[in-house]
């Protein structure tokens, strides 16, 4: 029976999913347009085109933030659907526990926690750097003519941004301040252009000063031994969550890289992880939440209850990552927090329901 009901709910629940997720996305890139909308159609490819090029660049986006609350929003419609037509009263009646219905529930909600986990790990970074290429919104598209500056462990690089030359990938006019572990400088060195060869980084035609005083002591080649792998310089000033799990997990093992500093990355990968689990403890919240034998209007209660629930934990993560960014908590808790606290609801719903069918039977 189990099986049957899982694939029962899997429809119910996955026809809900797509019919929110396209209504909220076309809402979120229509409040999008408004703000980049002259940008876009100031591209000079046309009208339509640019439109169209927009929409798809801006939907991973959009599809990713709303997955989670969209996918509670449909759990609690699919089984106020099953309350409402007394289809829980046979599925209770025929001896299924809350415990199997939450099983039943959970290949659907692995299934939406894939697809969310993909969407945000490969299809956003690539349309983010799309859009930071293309100019819109806040990128600037003439990033390539400035310095940028990075965080490599305790260090701090500026450089130009990379190319790729006759003899392999290199910067130019790069800078290196070595810190020691209080942040004070230890060391300077100034080279004309690195080169990415055989073995790592060579730094060409520069200088060097211990804590950066004179007189420098000037070099021809000097091998850089802990530079970065290039293709995470190619991005290094992305934004932490525009960027795949294997980056951001290469970047933490590194010590930092780009404009944030180090906890923000272990921040990003946390989240990364968490929020496909944040899906999946969302839908068993709203398996916990309904009930078998609703009095009338009690189905609208259950909604709404479920609604502010979820508001209340979006709200709670949204605010635990503002102050992890802040280095204010440590990466893990502020990243977890949230799906320990909807984990404690749906436990709690759940023990609640139970201990109230054990009084009204005695």
């Amino acid at each position: 029976m189990t099986g049957v009901l899982s694939r029962y709910a899997a429809r119910l629940l996955l026809a809900r999913l797509v019919v929110i997720l396209i209504g909220l996305s076309a809402l979120l890139i229509l409040l999008d347009f408004l703000e980049d909308g002259d940008q876009v159609l100031a591209s000079g490819e046309g009208t339509v085109a640019p439109i169209l090029r927009y929409v798809g660049l801006r939907l991973p986006g959009a599809v990713s933030m709303l997955i989670p609350i969209a996918a509670l929003l449909a759990g609690l419609l699919a089984f106020a659907e099953l309350a409402r037509h007394r289809e829980l009263v046979v599925i209770f009646s025929a001896g299924m526990s809350r415990l199997r219905l939450v099983i039943a529930a959970l290949p659907v909600a692995f299934l939406i926690a894939g697809i969310q986990f993909v969407i945000e790990d490969q299809a956003v970074p690539f349309a983010a750097k799309e859009l930071r290429r293309w100019g819109i919104g806040d990128d600037d598209p003439h990033t390539s003519q400035t310095f940028a500056w990075i965080h490599l462990d305790g260090d701090i690089v500026r450089y130009r941004p990379l190319a790729t030359g006759e003899d392999g990938p290199r910067l130019v006019q790069v800078t290196i301040y070595r810190r020691d572990a209080d942040g004070a400088l230890i060391e300077a060195i100034d080279a004309d252009r690195a080169v990415y060869e055989p073995g790592g980084w060579v730094l060409y035609d520069g200088h060097r000063a211990a804590g950066g005083q004179i007189p420098t002591q000037r070099f021809d080649c000097l091998r850089w031994s802990d530079g970065p792998d290039p293709s995470l310089l190619a991005e290094a000033n992305a934004p932490p969550g525009a960027r795949p799990l294997a980056d951001l997990a290469a970047i933490v093992a590194l010590g930092g890289l780009g404009d944030y500093p180090p906890y923000v990355y272990r921040l990003a990968l946390n989240e990364r992880l968490v929020r496909p689990v944040m899906t999946i403890l969302l839908v068993i919240l709203g398996v916990a939440l309904v009930h078998p034998l609703p009095r009338r209007g009690s189905v609208g209660i259950f909604i709404a209850t479920g609604a502010a629930l979820g508001a209340l934990c979006w709200t709670a993560a949204a605010l635990l990552t503002s102050i992890g960014e802040l280095g204010l908590l440590p990466p893990v808790l502020a990243a977890w927090a949230p799906a320990m606290l909807v984990a404690c609801l749906a436990g709690f719903a759940a023990l609640y329901d139970s201990r109230r069918a054990i009084w009204n039977r005695r």
